[in-house]
């Protein structure tokens, strides 16, 4: 469920950046004042900087992915015991936080 959430949100962000390339592009074609072609030249800046960012954060997102992976793979037992333990103090919390607010 996870993956396919960041799938979906990836393919939002490209399908954002590329319409804002789109846009832009039409943009250069048409006759523009200074000022208008001016910020234009910012916002190509703008989706430039926002692209790099997006594949940055790819990256990263698939190296921790892979990192995780190594690891639960080398260590399933570990694993599974972080996993219910995390899963018992967020149970707990949570039915401590539910009884502070009645």
């Amino acid at each position: 469920m996870h993956t396919t959430t960041h799938r979906n949100n990836h393919g939002r962000h490209h399908e954002i950046v590329e319409e804002a390339d789109s846009l832009l592009q039409r943009l250069a074609h048409s006759s523009l004042g200074e000022e208008a072609q001016a910020l234009m030249g910012k916002l190509r800046e703008a989706v430039d900087v926002l692209r790099a960012t997006a594949e940055e954060a790819q990256s990263q997102v698939k190296s921790g992915l892979a990192a995780t992976e190594h690891a639960v793979k080398r260590h399933p037992l570990s694993s599974v015991g972080i996993a219910v333990g995390t899963g018992f103090a967020l149970g707990y919390l949570a039915k401590t936080l539910c009884r502070r607010g009645d």
